[in-house]
C-alpha cells in the first residue's frame, strides 16, 4: 500500500484496475527490487572486501544504496522532485516549522474544545498501546542481546522496567508540547545499532542527537523519501522480525 499508493482493505487493493497501472505497478515493483538488494547484497559486498568495517556497515550501506541509485537515475532522466511528487513516488512537500509552531500559530481560544473532549476517551487506549509497545520492545531486545557488548561493567544486569516506563513517558511528554507524536523503544533500529557496532553510550547519544536535530530543524524530510523506499524498509524489518520469531526455537 505505501509503495503503490493504492488504498487496500486487508490485504489486497481495493480496486486492482487502480493497482494494475504502470505507475503503482513500477513503485512495487522498485520495492521488490531494492528489498531484494538490501537482504542479498550486504552478503555478497562482505565476500567481496573481507573485514570487520565493512560487515558492520555492509547492511546500513546496502539499505541507503537504492535511495542513491534512485536519485542519479531521476538526475540523469531529468525528472525534479516536484515532477516525482505529482507522479506520487514521494510525498507532498510539507509545510516547515519550529517545535514552538504549535504554541504560536495557534490560538487556544479559537480550539474547538467539544472536539477536544471527545477525544479523551481514546487517549487511555493509545497511552496503552505506547506501554505495550514498549514492554514487547524492551523483551525483544533483552531476547536479541541477553547480556551487555564487551566492556559493560555489568552485562547481567536486570532491566529496570519501570524507568524504561518513566523515560519513555517523559519523552512522549516533551514530544506532544513540541508537536511530535507519542514514541517508544524501537526495536529493529536498536538491534541494527547494536549489531553495526554501535554498543558505546556515544552511539546512542549520536542517534539522538542526530534525530533531535532534524526535529527541532522543521525539515520536510518526507518529501525527498520515495514511497517505495519506505515500503521496502518497513517490509525488511517485517522480515527480519518474522524469521526471528520462526527460528526462535533455535
Amino acid at each position: 500500500q505505501i509503495a503503490s499508493g493504492v488504498h487496500f482493505r486487508y490485504l489486497w487493493p481495493v480496486s486492482f484496475d487502480d493497482f494494475c497501472q504502470t505507475q503503482p505497478l513500477a513503485r512495487v515493483a522498485c520495492m521488490f527490487g531494492a528489498l531484494a538488494f538490501m537482504r542479498n547484497a550486504p552478503g555478497l559486498l562482505v565476500k567481496v572486501f573481507p573485514g570487520s568495517t565493512v560487515k558492520k556497515l555492509s547492511g546500513l550501506i546496502c539499505q541507503l544504496l537504492p535511495l542513491f541509485f534512485f536519485y542519479v537515475g531521476a538526475y540523469f532522466a531529468g525528472v525534479d522532485l516536484d515532477t516525482l511528487t505529482d507522479l506520487h513516488w514521494t510525498y507532498p512537500k510539507q509545510g516547515s516549522g519550529s517545535p514552538l509552531a504549535l504554541w504560536t500559530s495557534y490560538d487556544v481560544r479559537e480550539a474547538d474544545w467539544s472536539l477536544v473532549m471527545s477525544t479523551v476517551p481514546s487517549m487511555g487506549l493509545i497511552v496503552m498501546m505506547s506501554v505495550l509497545c514498549t514492554m514487547t520492545g524492551v523483551l525483544g531486545i533483552a531476547g536479541k542481546f541477553p547480556e551487555g557488548p564487551r566492556g559493560d561493567p555489568d552485562p547481567t544486569a536486570t532491566i529496570d522496567y519501570d524507568r524504561e516506563l518513566l523515560t519513555v513517558g517523559w519523552v512522549d511528554l516533551i514530544l506532544g508540547l513540541s508537536g511530535g507524536i507519542i514514541t517508544f523503544h524501537r526495536l529493529g533500529s536498536t538491534v541494527q545499532l547494536r549489531m553495526d557496532g554501535g554498543t558505546h553510550r556515544a552511539a546512542v547519544l549520536t542517534c539522538s542527537v542526530f534525530c533531535g536535530g532534524l526535529f527541532l530543524s522543521g525539515v520536510p524530510i518526507g518529501h525527498v523519501i520515495p514511497t517505495w523506499f519506505l515500503g521496502g524498509l518497513f517490509m525488511n524489518s517485517s522480515i527480519s522480525l518474522m524469521q526471528d520469531a520462526l527460528l526462535s526455537y533455535r
